[in-house]
């Protein structure tokens, strides 16, 4: 059984009320007894009409005809003709192509011995209707209770639009509409398993002609709402899957009238001019429009003319109570609703406003619709529409007229560019100027627009090699608001090529003016071991080797290996790895902004990476541990780089064969571990047996043995580090070796993640405990550093998690935060606001003076404004504190997140001395990679004097419904001193790392769908 993506939506097949759409008038009385008369005279039409007389089925009616016609035989013909599939001329709207042709004369009805007379069904139907819909009076609702036969005799009916295969057994209504009129229809079962599908069609057998159709609205059950001109319709109840898995049983049809507006279908749209006009949504249908078809609400329809080169702003404020949301929409016409020219929602109660810009040198009419963001609201508004001249195109607004773009700054402005040709990053929507750009052989172009003016806007840049190639852009880059934009274009070839630019803006609703440079220098020599091929061999030990990744050009992706793809160029070396031993591989960066990234890999066209590092971060060192696992000697090749394209340095390479083995395989050999002395290089690769205790059963990987003793009333923290996304490393603590079972024990962490395990000695003296070091599973053994910290009985803070959020108004007086560029960014290092003071946990070495913020939902305190920022997606341990975690971080959301207009992260100072809050707020972020499903707004606030911190999480919502990410579910919150000697975690992807095991949690101390704040008290140090 299988179902479409967009299971449960409501799919719109064809725009109601269009005359080529439209359904059938009725026949006169007279025409349906000549019909009924023609029929009679012969045979076939009737019998395969009704072969048995059924009273359950009140469908067929004969009517006597007193008056005869003139010609009975033409008019009954018509009739037969009537509602079979004789004027299909249909999908007018619904973006079909099936035309059927009507006008067949009465011989040729004739000539088909099976043609259809009477209940008005399609020929290609084959089956009679079950019962007859009434509309019902005003207020009160029709119901029809009918059954699903299990393995029935199912799947004569057209599938529905909107879903996979209906082979099930369906039932079929008819519904006769004598005047425009809305509906709502819903089926229901309370069977298990049977799954319910409907559709409103014009012909029963025919997806030609289908109004609507639904899938689930509402657990198995589907609902549909469409407002109906006069005439006969079907309403087709069928199950999903096909007859031999059909369970059948008894369902129930509801059908509900309102009343329906006179434009609430797109093909009678009311004429909107520059005057306020006022509506009500709940006489409209469901959305014809299937972009962004989640906002389901009812919609009105309105058709409005702009002017040649003009801006139109159209504003829907809501009216009345309760307070909703609403929805606009701009498409060019029913034909194109699929495809929306423009969209705007708004929150609850306040005006929606859509931007919209005819940039053509003539009128253009739209059609404009107004409705909710979901079916269960919606209300009464008003829609108004305000005109804005445009400047006139510039000479450059189109492709084929390109500026010349020399080393001399230019001026444009992107309100005076052409409609977006390039479909490449076609979300970046905004009107672009072209120039042409010619760039030496052998030679770097550095492109930066620069925006000027209010409000600001954020540029956006295409490089592409001509017009007819506009659809495949050579390179991107997107900036932020008000901030420049510089785009890096290579060109390696031995000849100078000269290039399109143009530049943009990210969305159709912004832009403005700019300046515009490039440049071209010379590219610097390619390394000699830029390829695979020529990698650099080594001889171990190694010690440092000089390299550098500035000129390379190759690059692959992060954990596959095999594709060559974007991120950061790579430099290769090879080593020989014998059998069962590890090889340290380190690479020391030579400056404070390369963040190297290791891959290692077997041979030069791997299907995979045999491992990857990237944990330490920029201007650390990064170490991976290869474990050669097999039984014969390796050629291993190391690739240096970094995950950010134009990350470059030069670095040093340390690389050295490990210890054959460990001593302390048993827990009679267990090594001391002390707080003083961390124990580095711990091969966990030749562990030789599986642990005895009675913890953590399915973890499997063989243990090495240590010696901790914890002071009385002291907390312990025992962390492993790893060196390689191979290895996912188990702690356990046991009394002694005699016993079994575990006083603490950990497994939270997965692959290429530290494990970090916690426990108290509650008594008044010193207990010495037995620490083992195992794996998930024996594959996945590797080397550790183990590192020890007793901390005081009282933790650094006092967490409490409270069920609601009060989260600050940052519209007003708030300042922005300015980043590079929208991922994996950090802004600069800033000072505190003038005069405000935060202790923060409490000692000399965390004086906080300056912050720091990145765009993954976290910031940072600093001493000074020297501090060297962090751009991590995720953390190297779950564990705060952590010396690879970053310095004096507060994590509040910490996740692969993006900062995209209209996105922001802002700042603010509230109250007054000695109790102010400093405020940073994520507004309206998302998650990398998500298409920007999640709408996220979260408010760290810090206040003065007490040193209480709060993480608010304000709004978390998504429009997938089966995703967790809003909540959480990758997300690590916690906090760190800036020695990272310190710490408080909370969460980590998820899980709660308070508690033994880990259990899953949202982001705050409320549901998941409010997840409200959280309190960090500090406990008086």
């Amino acid at each position: 059984m299988t179902k479409m993506p967009m299971r449960g939506w409501l799919a719109l097949t064809a725009v109601i009320g269009a005359a080529a759409c439209s359904p059938q008038p009725l026949p006169t009385p007279d025409a349906e007894a000549d019909a009924a008369a023609e029929a009679s005279s012969r045979p076939d039409v009737a019998a395969d009409r009704v072969t048995q007389p059924d009273a359950s089925r009140p469908d067929v009616v004969s009517l006597p005809d007193s008056a005869p016609d003139a010609a009975p035989d033409a008019e009954a013909d018509a009739a037969v003709e009537a509602g079979m599939d004789a004027t299909v001329e249909a999908g007018a709207d619904a973006g079909m192509d099936a035309t059927v042709e009507a006008g067949a004369d009465a011989a040729a009805a004739d000539a088909r011995p099976d043609a259809v007379a009477d209940s008005g069904i399609g020929p290609g139907c084959g089956l009679t209707v079950d019962g007859t819909l009434a509309i019902p009076a005003a207020g009160m609702t029709t119901t029809v209770n009918t059954m699903l036969n299990a393995m029935g005799t199912g799947g004569m009916v057209s599938t529905a639009t909107c879903v996979g295969t209906t082979g099930g057994a369906e039932r079929i209504f008819r519904l006769t509409i004598t005047a425009r009129t809305g509906v709502v229809l819903n089926a229901t079962t309370m069977t298990s398993g049977t799954d319910l599908t409907m559709a409103l069609r014009t012909n029963c057998a025919s997806t030609v002609g289908e109004i609507a159709c639904n899938d689930d609205t509402v657990g198995l059950n589907p609902s549909l709402r469409a407002v109906l001109d006069p005439g006969e319709y079907f309403v087709v109840v069928d199950e999903l899957g096909d007859a031999a898995s059909a369970t059948g049983g008894p369902v129930t049809v509801t059908l509900n009238t309102f009343s329906a507006a006179a434009n609430g279908t797109c093909a009678m749209p009311e004429t909107l001019t520059g005057m306020s006009l006022m509506g009500n949504t709940n006489g409209g249908a469901v959305p014809a429009a299937t972009c962004n078809s989640f906002n389901d609400g009812p919609q009105l329809f309105y058709s409005y003319t702009i002017p040649a080169n003009t801006r139109v702003t159209f504003t829907a404020t809501p009216t009345g109570m309760p307070a909703w949301s609403p929805y606009v929409r701009v498409v060019e016409n029913c034909m194109t609703a699929a495809t929306c020219l423009a969209t705007g929602s708004g929150s609850s109660g306040n005006p929606t406003t859509t931007v919209f810009d005819n940039r053509t040198a003539m009128a253009r009419t739209v059609t404009v619709s107004v409705g909710s963001t979901d079916t269960a609201n919606g209300g009464t508004f008003t829609l108004g529409a305000a005109n804005t001249p445009l400047p006139m195109p510039a000479a450059n607004s189109d492709c084929s007229t390109p500026a010349s773009l020399t080393g001399m700054a230019v001026m444009g402005d992107t309100l005076a560019g052409g409609t977006p040709m390039t479909t490449c990053s076609s979300f970046n929507n905004g009107a672009q100027l072209f120039y042409s750009l010619t760039i030496p052989a052998n030679s770097l172009a550095t492109i930066t627009a620069t925006p000027t003016g209010m409000p600001a806007w954020a540029p956006f840049i295409r490089v592409f090699a001509d017009c007819m190639s506009a659809a495949t852009c050579l390179a991107t880059r997107t900036g932020t608001a008000g901030m420049p934009n510089t785009l890096l274009y290579e060109n390696r070839n031995p000849m100078a090529q000269t290039v399109l630019v143009s530049v943009g803006s990210t969305t159709a609703t912004n832009g403005g003016a700019f300046s515009l440079t490039g440049t071209t220098a010379p590219l610097p020599p390619v390394p000699m071991n830029a390829t695979c091929a020529a990698a650099e061999s080594l001889t171990l030990p190694a010690a440092g080797v000089a390299g550098t990744t500035v000129g390379a050009t190759e690059r692959r992706s992060y954990f596959s290996c095999a594709t060559l793809a974007s991120g950061g160029q790579l430099v290769y070396y090879t080593a020989t790895v014998p059998a069962g031993r590890t090889l340290s591989f380190r690479v020391n960066p030579g400056t404070m902004t390369f963040n190297p990234a290791i891959r290692a890999f077997i041979g030069c066209m791997p299907t995979t990476c045999a491992d990857v590092m990237d944990n330490a971060g920029a201007g650390a060192a990064e170490s991976m541990n290869y474990w050669n696992s097999t039984a014969t000697d390796q050629t291993v090749v190391f690739a240096v780089g970094s995950q950010t394209d134009r990350n470059q340095g030069s670095f040093t390479v340390d690389a050295q064969l490990l210890p054959a083995a460990a001593t302390n395989t048993t827990c009679a050999a267990a090594r001391t571990l002390t707080d003083t002395m961390p124990l580095l290089n711990q091969l966990q690769t030749t562990a030789t047996a599986a642990s005895m205790a009675t913890c953590l059963p399915g973890d499997t990987g063989q243990v090495l043995y240590y010696s901790v003793t914890v002071p009385a009333a002291t907390r312990a923290t025992v962390t492993a580090r790893t060196f390689s996304d191979n290895a996912d490393p188990t702690l356990r603590v046991r009394q002694d070796c005699a016993t079994l079972a575990c006083v603490a024990s950990s497994s939270v962490g997965f692959f290429g993640e530290d494990e970090v395990l916690s426990w108290t000695n509650a008594t008044a003296a010193p207990v010495t405990y037995i620490v083992e070091l195992g794996s998930s599973e024996p594959a996945a053994r590797g080397v550790f550093d183990l590192s020890l910290r007793f901390d005081g009985a009282a933790p650094a803070y006092t967490v409490i998690p409270l069920p609601s959020a009060s989260c600050e108004d940052m519209s007003m007086g708030a300042t922005n935060v300015t980043f590079p560029g929208t991922d994996d960014e950090s802004s600069a290092v800033t000072a505190l606001p003038m005069g405000f003071t935060f202790p923060y946990f409490g000692d000399a070495m965390n004086t906080v003076t300056h912050y720091s913020v990145t765009t993954n939902g976290f910031m940072q305190l600093w001493p000074s404004a020297a501090g060297l920022p962090s751009t991590s997606t995720v953390p190297s341990t779950l564990d705060f504190p952590a010396a690879g975690n970053p310095a004096g971080v507060l994590a509040i959301f910490w996740d692969d997140l993006i900062v995209a207009a209209p996105s922001v992260v802002r700042t603010k100072e509230v109250g007054t001395a000695p109790n102010r809050r400093f405020v940073i707020e994520w507004n309206n972020v998302t998650i990398f990679s998500r298409a920007m499903q999640e709408q996220l707004r979260f408010q760290i606030k810090l206040s003065e004097t007490s040193g209480t911190i709060e993480y608010h999480y304000c709004s978390m919502t998504s429009t997938d419904m089966a995703s967790t990410r809003h909540f959480g579910s990758s997300a690590t919150v916690g906090l760190q001193n800036i020695p990272r000697t310190r710490g408080q975690s909370y969460m980590f992807d998820g899980t709660d790392t308070g508690m033994m095991g880990g259990m899953p949690r949202a982001v705050g101390g409320g549901t998941a769908a409010s997840p409200g704040l959280i309190r960090f008290i500090p406990t008086g140090m």
